[in-house]
């Protein structure tokens, strides 16, 4: 546990960037703050936050040694780029590691097939895509769409292993997949087309949580006595 809390400390250290810079542009006096810091406030609490922070509890669960530089470099480019380092090594970092990252959870769904798996490995797939867009030179207006679906997919399939406790029907089952399709196809089209693909995402992100107040434990469990409460 000591010789993670370095890399826990890369995502906290993260948070606090992003938080910094959204205070910022809300209109806070915050000392000390790069303009990066500001300008980048999406890509440091999607890609550096949050992608440091699960990469990390993926890693601790998948108990491969790789595994760990996926945060690593994540948390290091991130800061790079708050810090106002090099753009080009700073992003690169932080696609190589969605690159390990998703390395990780398909070894994980390789051992292990299943639908949760397969939609968390799905949402590090949508990671390490926008990384690499965004090392290719898109917008972030481009990328984070691609990131705020890793984290949708992520969560969705959380829960979905949960739900399972819940026994789904196999129609509930076919709609999970095909809003998860929909949730890759929305960043997908929207390099193409930015509002039809914008639509297109916020139609699957409704319709997963449509899903999940059917089908998700936390709904059930709030009726029964005790714990499980």
């Amino acid at each position: 546990a000591m010789r993670r809390l370095p890399l826990l400390i890369l995502g906290m250290v993260s948070l606090l960037a992003g938080l910094a810079g959204g205070l910022v542009r809300v209109g806070w006096a915050v000392p000390s703050v790069p303009p990066e810091a500001v300008a980048q406030h999406g890509a440091l609490m999607l890609a550096g936050f949050l992608g440091t922070l699960i990469s990390l509890e993926k890693a601790v669960a998948l108990q491969r040694a790789f595994g760990y530089a996926a945060p690593v470099l994540i948390g290091v480019g991130t800061i790079s780029l708050w810090a106002g380092g090099p753009v080009t090594p700073g992003r690169a970092a932080i696609a190589l590691g969605g690159a390990i990252f998703f390395a990780g959870l398909a070894l994980g769904f390789y051992e292990r097939a299943t639908r949760w798996a397969a939609t968390q490995l799905a949402g590090s797939a949508c990671f390490a895509i926008g990384a690499l867009a965004w090392l290719a030179g898109r917008n972030l207006v481009d990328v984070v769409p691609w990131w705020a679906a890793f984290v949708v997919l992520t969560i969705a399939g959380e829960r979905l292993e949960l739900s399972r406790l819940l026994a789904p029907t196999r129609a509930a089952l076919v709609a999970f997949a095909a809003l998860v399709a929909l949730a890759i196809a929305g960043p997908l089209v929207g390099f193409a087309d930015a509002q039809l693909g914008a639509r297109l995402s916020g139609a699957a992100w409704l319709g997963l949580a449509a899903w999940l107040l059917s089908w998700d434990l936390a709904c059930k469990s709030l009726g029964w006595p005790g714990l499980p409460r």
